[in-house]
């Protein structure tokens, strides 16, 4: 798997300035900021938006996880569901998705 940056620390909502913001220190470093609410996106739909790209760091750590934990496991000769291949193959497209490689 490819290695890639994205901004450091844990990310946020920050509900004030409609953004999401990164805390790797004292002070939060913006990453996103959002739209405000209008007459086709509510103020729910705004900070549900929020709250999933702010927990994006942690979801592409834990797919990376999964995808890592299978590889090992079938490189150890370990028998793996076959209904799980096609997971796998997805969590891969959108962990290459989320590197910006398709």
């Amino acid at each position: 798997m490819s290695e890639f940056t994205f901004t450091k620390g844990s990310w946020a909502v920050n509900p004030v300035n409609a953004q999401v913001d990164a805390f790797d220190g004292a002070s939060p470093l913006p990453v996103c900021q959002l739209l405000w609410p209008t007459d086709i996106r509510s103020e729910e739909e705004t900070f549900a938006n929020a709250i999933l790209i702010a927990a994006a760091p942690d979801l592409y750590e834990a797919l990376s996880d999964i995808v890592g934990t299978y590889e090992a496991l079938s490189s150890k000769g370990i028998v793996i569901p076959m209904h799980l291949d096609d997971d796998i193959r997805i969590a891969r497209q959108i962990l290459a998705a989320a590197r910006g490689e398709s």
